[in-house]
């Protein structure tokens, strides 16, 4: 796989970005005082951005490879990362409702995060809906009936496999475009003095 000059910056971007978010988690788990909010979107930060530098390696032989197979299979892997990147086990709607109120974060981000979060909900819930067969098949290659795994990769589209990947990326990017609001609001002295009350409750 060759990236472009854009994807390699992009790429360089991702994981120093990565790498911070990772840094500040760490601190805030060895923290003598109990950030549970802050650890929290530090949290969903990262286990966002893991999933879209995966997807930027993918997509690039999904999009462009010249041999058809080694496009295909990477367009599997693009719709299985999808498919399994289920954000509400580490952002169910009534958690996150709770962090935000104990960081005070102001309603108008509040709805940011939820947009966000809500439009990456529906890709995931779109790719189960259209990959589930191709899924259980083709995934390592565990079904024994081999025609049908073979029909399965044969007759995979690539523009529906887009179609959930696009919708995927739009729901990741404000996602990560509205939680550096969040973490800059929760880590300010008037955050932290909010998430300190609460968990005091």
């Amino acid at each position: 796989m060759r990236l472009s000059f854009s994807d390699k910056a992009h790429l360089r971007q991702m994981n120093a970005t990565v790498r911070m978010v990772k840094q500040h988690l760490l601190r805030l788990q060895s923290s003598p005082v109990d950030f549970e909010a802050s650890k929290h979107f530090y949290n969903l930060a990262l286990f966002v951005l893991l999933a879209d530098r995966d997807l930027l390696l993918i997509k690039r032989d999904a999009l462009t490879h010249p041999d058809p197979a080694v496009r295909n299979l990477n367009l599997r892997l693009m719709a299985m990362t999808i498919y399994e990147f289920n954000i509400s086990k580490v952002a169910g709607e009534r958690r996150v409702r709770g962090y935000l109120e104990s960081m005070s974060i102001p309603d108008d981000v509040r709805s940011e995060v939820t947009a966000a979060l809500r439009s990456v909900r529906k890709a995931h819930t779109d790719a189960r809906k259209s990959f589930t067969e191709l899924r259980n098949a083709t995934l390592a290659h565990r079904d024994a009936d081999a025609l049908l795994q073979y029909r399965l990769i044969r007759d995979l589209r690539e523009e529906k496999v887009l179609d959930v990947a696009i919708q995927f990326y739009d729901g990741a990017a404000q996602l990560l475009q509205v939680l550096p609001k969040v973490l800059y609001l929760g880590g300010s002295m008037p955050g932290l003095f909010s998430q300190m009350r609460h968990s005091a409750r």
